[in-house]
């Protein structure tokens, strides 16, 4: 019993008792993030090394309606969904069809602090339809939130 009582403590020391997951409450707010993107181009039917294609600075502000996470768009002046931003950090990749081309997205998000996030994601678009203009190329950005408010 001594055994499994020391496990127990030990495993608490190890992983902590606090609540470390991102949740739409927690994102709730107006938060700066910043970080940096960089992308790989297909040439001669591989990939190229990834290089930097720029620096990422914005300000999110977020609010929850009927349960679902909204961000204000400054260019439409509107509140918009952004439920789905939840459901596809999670770490699993996502495949999606975006008319004619296919994007396969792998997104994290760690929160640090309560005023504090790191958000990293690579993303692959493959090229089906010519006629839609997507380039084969691969993005990855790495950026961190910190609450403003």
């Amino acid at each position: 019993m001594k055994k499994i009582a020391l496990i127990g403590l030990v495993s608490l020391a190890l992983y902590g008792c606090g609540n470390d997951k991102v949740t739409k409450e927690y994102l709730v707010g107006d938060w700066e993030c910043k970080g940096i993107r960089f992308k790989s181009i297909m040439e001669d039917g591989k990939f190229s090394d990834y290089m930097d294609d720029g620096n990422i600075d914005y300000k999110w502000s977020l609010k929850l309606v009927n349960n679902q996470l909204n961000m204000f768009n400054t260019k439409s002046n509107k509140w918009e969904d952004i439920n789905k931003f939840i459901d596809t950090y999670t770490g699993e990749v996502v495949f999606e069809d975006l008319d004619g081309a296919k994007m396969q997205f792998k997104g994290t998000v760690e929160k640090i602090s309560e005023d504090e996030f790191n958000m990293e994601y690579e993303m692959i678009v493959n090229q089906n339809d010519i006629k839609h203009n997507y380039l084969d190329m691969k993005v990855k950005a790495k950026k961190t939130c910190t609450r403003i408010n």
